[in-house]
């Protein structure tokens, strides 16, 4: 069997599908990289929270993070019993809904100076959408082939992804806040 193109089902998980697999966790290392790097620095510069309350916000949003993510893997195993399951796949009706919604609600979570509750409550929102779409998208390799060598393909293109985002987000931000320096500060408020 050519391993460029293993067939599951009659289709074909080749180079382009790999590619199209791995785009997507863009938003997965651009997310982990934005809220590692940046998330903290926002909240206690521009939102006027003291570190406490910043790291407070942060770690109760992982815990609600670490529940969902139990509850999304168990909803998203049996969602084709249920009829949007039977339309659009168990997987892919997440990966619909999810992906506009993270747009939404990671936008108002950069909105400067509303207030620690504020912050707590679309933080903990943005965990669970990004969640929502994490889930089923890290599932999808060992359900598109059962192929060694087509998954460790899928996987690698999404590390390169990842780790391409990873490094740009960094770097680009570190840079921005360098070269701005106290002036990014007046430009926000």
């Amino acid at each position: 069997m050519n391993n460029e193109n293993v067939k599951v089902q009659g289709k074909p998980v080749g180079m382009w599908q790999s590619i199209a697999f791995g785009v997507t966790d863009l938003m997965g290392g651009g997310y982990g990289a934005l809220v590692s790097a940046y998330l903290m620095f926002f909240f206690t510069t521009f939102c006027n929270l003291n570190p406490l309350e910043a790291g407070t916000i942060i770690g109760l949003a992982k815990i609600v993070d670490s529940i969902t993510a139990i509850v999304m893997g168990k909803v998203s195993d049996s969602f084709w019993k249920t009829n949007l399951g039977k339309k659009y796949g168990r997987r892919h009706f997440f990966l619909l809904i999810g992906s506009p919604l993270i747009l939404v609600v990671y936008s108002l979570l950069w909105i400067p100076g509303i207030g620690f509750w504020y912050y707590l409550l679309v933080y903990c929102l943005v965990e669970i959408v990004v969640t929502m779409v994490l889930i089923p998208y890290e599932t999808l390799p060992s359900e598109m082939t059962t192929d060694y060598n087509a998954r460790s393909k899928m996987s690698t293109t999404r590390m390169f992804f990842s780790g391409s985002i990873t490094s740009i987000v960094t770097l680009v931000g570190g840079l921005v806040i360098s070269l701005m320096g106290n002036t990014i500060r007046g430009l926000i408020r």
